[in-house]
């Protein structure tokens, strides 16, 4: 099947990009929590429960810290869009996620609506980058769709997104490398348990 191709073609393109990694330690303690675990776990008894065969191979390897770094790359894409002025379609992310790599690529190619230097001049100013990043994660805090959204057991297809939806998380389609799915942003601003809990201005 397509999951042992041994060859695959590719295209060289150029473009702009951002890099986001996240901290080692600090992440290592948050994945260890148990409701972590838990949440991390409903999605993948929802993907093993699919009767989508790549639903059950994304699970076999999914871990708290790809849900986490994957929702993230979309809430930022999001406020880049804003930012930028680039629409999210304009943009891809590259989500690099295992025992030892723990961020993603945010970037925009020749030949779309981006690629117009927005992205890397942001790089520019680390205070300005730090902004938008907390925008972001404020404004998944501050939601008008909750509790409904955040308090969910399974949304979209086979139910592989827990807080989850096209008004706060989800992105166009061309722009996600796991097609919109595996996504949760109650990891990342739960009062009790989220990765930016510290830091997240509570309405």
């Amino acid at each position: 099947n397509n999951f042992d191709t041994k060859l695959l073609p590719g295209i060289e393109s150029y473009g702009e990009g951002i890099l986001f990694v996240l901290d080692k330690e600090k992440l290592s303690r948050w994945e260890s929590q148990k409701e972590v675990i838990e949440r991390t776990n409903i999605i993948k008894e929802n993907a093993n429960n699919s009767s989508m065969e790549y639903h059950k191979i994304i699970a076999r390897t999914l871990t708290p810290r790809k849900v986490l770094v994957h929702t993230l790359s979309h809430l930022l894409i999001r406020e880049l869009e804003y930012v930028c002025g680039y629409p999210a379609s304009s943009m891809q992310e590259r989500i690099y996620v295992s025992e030892t790599m723990h961020g993603f690529l945010i970037s925009a190619f020749d030949g779309t609506d981006g690629y117009l230097g927005g992205l890397a001049n942001l790089c520019n100013d680390l205070d300005k980058l730090n902004e938008i990043i907390m925008s972001a994660i404020n404004r998944a805090s501050d939601f008008s769709s909750d509790p409904i959204c955040m308090e969910s057991d399974g949304q979209g297809v086979s139910q592989l997104n827990l807080a989850a939806c096209y008004s706060c998380a989800l992105t166009p389609e061309i722009t996600c490398e796991l097609s919109n799915l595996f996504l949760d942003r109650k990891l990342l601003i739960d009062e009790e348990f989220g990765y930016f809990k510290s830091v997240i201005q509570w309405q």
